[in-house]
């Protein structure tokens, strides 16, 4: 039987970049559009979870596999919502960086 430790990064391994396009196109709960600069971290976060990756859909298969998710459970998927979408914005970051840095040493 797999360890709670081992069951949490089942649970964040199965969350999944499925959206990235989605990014910058922030909606709010309702759908309508939010612009980026006025969108506050809760905002932009749910957006990314729910819009971005396959949160609902993990939390669905586990819902139907037992009949309810527990909160326990929610929080794994929402942490792993979390990191996959902090390595896409870090990936981009580093790329920033580079490309600033190739500019200055030219």
């Amino acid at each position: 039987m797999a360890s709670d430790k081992e069951k949490d990064f089942q649970i964040r391994d199965k969350i999944k970049l499925t959206q990235p396009e989605e990014l910058y196109r922030i909606t709010g709960n309702d759908g309508r559009p939010i612009d980026y600069v006025d969108a506050d971290g809760r905002e932009l976060f749910n957006h990314y979870r729910h819009n971005v990756t396959n949160y609902d859909e993990v939390l669905d298969n586990i819902r139907s596999e037992q009949g309810y998710v527990s909160a326990w459970q929610q929080k794994q998927a929402t942490t792993g919502s979390a990191e996959k979408i902090l390595k896409v914005y870090r990936d981009e970051h580093v790329k920033v960086i580079q490309a600033d840095c190739l500019t200055q040493i030219l």
